[in-house]
């Protein structure tokens, strides 16, 4: 694929997908006593205006399968938080 003047990644993705339990903010969850429940979800990667991002076993459903992953990106997307 081409986009903004290149073709493909310049760079190999290898920054890690975190979520945590503080990205999310409902509020009946919020005595949850595992800080983490999530952890290490994918692998991201933003490149010349791209945002690539792979959610481990998740496959194309990513708010069935992975609900906190997907939320994150969506935020992310939404312009709620700044870095994914």
């Amino acid at each position: 694929m081409t986009w903004n003047g290149a073709l493909g990644f310049q760079q190999k993705p290898n920054e890690t997908f975190f979520v945590e339990y503080n990205d999310i903010w409902f509020a009946p969850m919020q005595n949850y006593t595992n800080p983490n429940p999530q952890g290490t979800m994918g692998v991201k990667h933003f490149e010349r205006g791209l945002m690539w991002n792979e959610v481990f076993q998740a496959g194309h459903m990513v708010p069935q399968y992975q609900p906190r992953a997907a939320l994150k990106q969506l935020r992310w997307l939404l312009g709620r938080i700044d870095d994914l």
